[in-house]
């Protein structure tokens, strides 16, 4: 498994070997301030996919994160200097080709050449729009 910080690709291994070695993985700690947010974002991806155990799990775990904020603190995300495996733009990086337009989907698995463009908040406009009952498609 390739981690999206360096730092920790020695640290945190698969032991049992499930994880392919170019599978690139993310890991939140519980201390991250943003850590509870991020896993309640996923848990609403992952109900949306029909994942509802995967979802109620991770809810659980959000609240566990922040009960642990409570007694031994937060910290606001961070990464040291030179550990990021992944940069932005269309590059080549640990392994890696990072396109630089989101790639939640599938080439053409789009409705129509929609244009993957995103919110502020990470969101994607199609997600957006769907959600608003708006399929993104208009009469000129």
């Amino acid at each position: 498994m390739r981690h999206g910080r360096t730092d920790y690709q020695q640290r945190i291994v698969d032991t049992a070997g499930l994880i392919p070695e170019n599978e690139p993985v993310f890991l939140l700690r519980g201390k991250d301030a943003a850590a509870p947010e991020t896993v309640r974002a996923y848990a609403e991806a992952a109900r949306r996919r029909g994942a509802e155990a995967v979802a109620d799990n991770a809810l659980l775990v959000a609240r566990e994160m922040e009960t642990y904020q409570l007694t031994a603190g937060s910290k606001p995300p961070d990464m040291p200097e030179g550990s990021g495996a992944f940069g932005g733009g269309s590059q080549s990086r640990g392994g890696f080709h990072v396109p630089s337009v989101d790639s939640r989907e599938p080439a053409g698995s789009g409705s129509g050449g929609e244009q993957r463009s995103s919110t502020p908040e990470g969101r994607l406009m199609s997600d957006v729009r769907r959600e608003e009952g708006d399929d993104g498609r208009h009469d000129a």
